[in-house]
């Protein structure tokens, strides 16, 4: 991998309908990391109307983030999995943690075994699992 790479930060605001791209500066090197890892930081300004939406559709009410960055001309990502990095506010949260689980995704991770996972009849199999 080149020395050179630009370091980005990939965000949204309302579910992927639009998006922005915000440079990452260089900090220098992890100090306990043997300066194996570079470390980046980044600044974000999170539009007012995004924080107070008063939108029923909880994917456009919380901010969404990707890190991409760029060396000898290829593009690499981190997208947590490809779940992306979200904020979202205390609300959403408890939300959330009430809410049925039907992603055969998320299921999974929470449960014990894949024997458990398996046999539960409940998830909702109109999307693919990969």
């Amino acid at each position: 991998m080149s020395f050179k790479k630009d370091v980005f930060v990939r965000c949204t605001f309302n579910g992927w309908d639009t998006f922005s791209d915000y440079p990452a500066k260089f900090c220098g090197k992890a100090s306990d990391a043997v300066d194996k890892y570079d470390t980046f930081s980044f600044e974000i300004v999170i539009p007012t109307n995004s924080r107070t939406s008063s939108s029923s559709d909880s994917d456009k009410q919380s901010v969404e983030f990707c890190i991409g960055f760029r060396s000898d001309g290829q593009e690499y990502w981190d997208s947590n999995t490809g779940r992306n990095y979200q904020l979202i506010t205390s609300q959403q949260k408890q939300r959330r943690a009430t809410e049925k689980q039907t992603d055969a995704y998320a299921i999974h991770s929470l449960a014990g075994s894949w024997s458990q996972f398996a046999s539960w009849n409940h998830l909702d199999s109109t999307r693919p699992y990969y």
